[in-house]
């Protein structure tokens, strides 16, 4: 077979979080003002990112209302040189409510 070569334009990276250890880390974040410097290590690899504090506190006040185990936090980003990620984001979004499983109804 043919060995397909492809130029890409970036690589675009999604880290999922842990929602507690993220709540734990974020706290004592609340009242800085300029941008925060993240380390995320995962599979070997430790990536670099910041974040404006405005994300911060959106993603903390997230999980705080809503709870870590309710809430997925993601890490989006451009994958850079070093390990770095540009154009990086936080987010914390609520995890859809599963509808409760319906009764068989019975038979009359």
């Amino acid at each position: 077979m043919p060995n397909v070569r492809l130029a890409a334009r970036s690589i675009n990276v999604v880290v999922v979080l842990d929602g507690g250890n993220t709540l734990d880390a974020l706290a004592p974040l609340q009242h800085i003002e300029a941008r925060i410097p993240f380390t995320v290590t995962a599979g070997g690899r430790t990536l670099t990112m910041d974040f404006p504090p405005r994300a911060v506190r959106r993603a903390y006040t997230a999980l705080e209302e809503h709870g870590p185990e309710n809430c997925v936090v993601l890490i989006r980003g451009k994958l850079g040189p070093n390990d770095t990620l540009t154009e990086a984001g936080l987010t914390a979004q609520v995890k859809p409510h599963k509808p409760a499983a319906a009764e068989p109804a019975s038979a009359a």
